[in-house]
């Protein structure tokens, strides 16, 4: 062409296409990879916990979900003496497996659908507004791997204590030591 022979460049509108939807992708890419990496992330915290939990208590739980964690052992440091030193939630998220859930709750005798008087004593005073909070309650003795174990102790234990919420597909989970 004489553009060609004039030395000027022509610009394919083949090559403009291509270009503009790389550097599109590009920019989808740079933008969602942060959100992906951190919900991987959030996914690995939850499964690691609830395969820990799982090892702790003996009960399985759903593999997906949210997790929300706050560590308390550091408190006494700001002259908290509060006995928890750990609260969790965990809400689930995928119907099949909430199902699932549940239903072995229901059918396990380990799962109370409400503490009785005598159990209170090994719940600290701060959580026992929590135990009329859930459907399914579950205290593990981490010492000598028992639940809802309510014989007196005279040394000090660590307990789990979970809380089933079935609207809310929620499970608290406080660790303590009385």
């Amino acid at each position: 062409t004489i553009d060609a022979l004039m030395g000027e460049k022509i610009i394919h509108k083949k090559r403009i296409v291509i270009l503009s939807c790389m550097g599109f992708l590009l920019v989808l890419s740079i933008a969602f990879l942060p959100m992906f990496l951190r919900h991987q992330d959030e996914t690995k915290a939850f499964q690691d916990f609830t395969s820990n939990l799982v090892e702790v208590v003996g009960v399985d739980f759903p593999d997906s979900g949210s997790l929300e964690y706050n560590d308390y052992d550091n408190w006494s440091m700001y002259g908290n003496s509060f006995a928890i030193s750990q609260l969790s939630f965990l809400v689930f998220d995928k119907e099949d497996q909430i199902i699932e859930f549940q239903s072995q709750v229901s059918g396990d005798t380990r799962w109370l659908t409400s503490i009785p008087s005598e159990g209170l004593a090994y719940i600290p005073l701060a959580l026992q507004e929590f135990s009329n909070k859930g459907d399914y309650y579950l205290i593990f003795n981490v010492n000598d791997g028992s639940y809802n174990d309510f014989e007196p102790r005279s040394e000090r234990n660590e307990y789990i204590f979970l809380i089933y919420q079935v609207e809310y597909h929620r499970l608290i989970i406080f660790d303590y030591i009385i």
